[in-house]
């Protein structure tokens, strides 16, 4: 079910985010998955849209959002409630949770996998770009306000993504539905776009 933001952010219609636990490829390819996100959110006008900020989500008057990779147990802890929970940082999705009162949504914290793995003909192997990007896209409409029960089939907020692995990983897609498309480039449904577009219309 979806959960929209509190009212202030809902009207500022942009949701800061804190992207400086990342590093190495992770810390790439997530500003690449932002910055075509944020190219979505301008074309379907969905109402939101993503800016970085300097400050940790950890801080009352920090990013709205932080995101950092994890692999065994991921915990996170807004005002007096701190979820912990097991995390498997070979698996080829992440994990985002959302905090807040009746009014609504305060702080999300997204984990992504640290080291996705995709099954090749010649056995397990890092995750390409590619499909590391859907990831991260696909966790920052979780952020949004959208929840699992709300996940589609046909578009980058698909809840059980199959790749297609390349020759190497840099050939690496995943499939829209059961193909023949791929991802990249992003692509997102017009029913993602409206639950998106209905929880941020003021």
């Amino acid at each position: 079910m979806p959960k929209p933001w509190i009212d202030r952010v809902k009207q500022s219609g942009q949701l800061t985010i804190f992207t400086g636990n990342l590093a190495g490829s992770w810390a790439h390819v997530f500003r690449q998955a932002l910055h075509e996100f944020n190219t979505l959110c301008s074309a379907h006008r969905l109402g939101v849209r993503f800016i970085e900020s300097r400050e940790p989500a950890e801080k009352d008057d920090g990013a709205n959002v932080s995101v950092q990779t994890a692999d065994g147990t991921l915990s996170a802890t807004f005002g007096n409630e701190t979820r912990s929970r097991d995390f498997d940082g070979a698996r080829l999705h992440g994990a985002t949770l959302l905090f807040g009162r009746d009014a609504g949504v305060e702080k999300v914290f997204i984990f992504l996998p640290s080291q996705p793995q995709v099954s090749t003909p010649k056995g397990l192997r890092p995750a390409g770009p590619g499909v590391t990007k859907v990831i991260a896209a696909h966790e920052l409409i979780h952020a949004c306000g959208l929840d699992n029960s709300d996940h589609s089939n046909d578009d980058l907020f698909q809840g059980n993504p199959r790749v297609d692995a390349g020759d190497s990983a840099a050939g690496d897609k995943v499939l829209i539905g059961v193909g023949p498309k791929k991802m990249p480039p992003l692509y997102l449904s017009a029913a993602t776009a409206k639950s998106i577009k209905d929880l941020w219309a003021r």
